[in-house]
């Protein structure tokens, strides 16, 4: 499911405004929501495993940001686990040719 589609998926499940919610539990604009949604801005690592939990895995990171190579983290996503993935997602992409690794 990508992130358009759980906006429709929220919206049938009662949440007024799916892209404001979004918004406010990632601490984001909801323009900037729109621009993930429209595909203008990519969703940061971060924002892709709150939204995992936020969305109680109908997104996954890979459906959300497919060229990073999820699969490197044994990733279980729970929020316990949050914190360090995050940390090992920052060291990944910051190491010179993982951009080759991603292609």
């Amino acid at each position: 499911m990508n992130l358009k589609d759980y906006c429709s998926f929220l919206k049938e499940a009662g949440v007024a405004d799916p892209r404001r919610y979004l918004a406010t539990e990632l601490g984001l604009s909801k323009a900037t929501i729109n621009s993930y949604i429209c595909g203008r801005r990519l969703i940061s690592p971060e924002n892709c495993l709150t939204l995992v939990n936020l969305s109680r895995g109908h997104l996954t990171c890979e459906e959300l940001r497919p060229d990073i190579p999820w699969k490197f983290a044994q990733l279980d996503r729970s929020n316990a686990e949050t914190g360090r993935l995050k940390k090992e997602i920052k060291q990944y992409l910051s190491c010179p040719g993982a951009e080759a690794l991603t292609a």
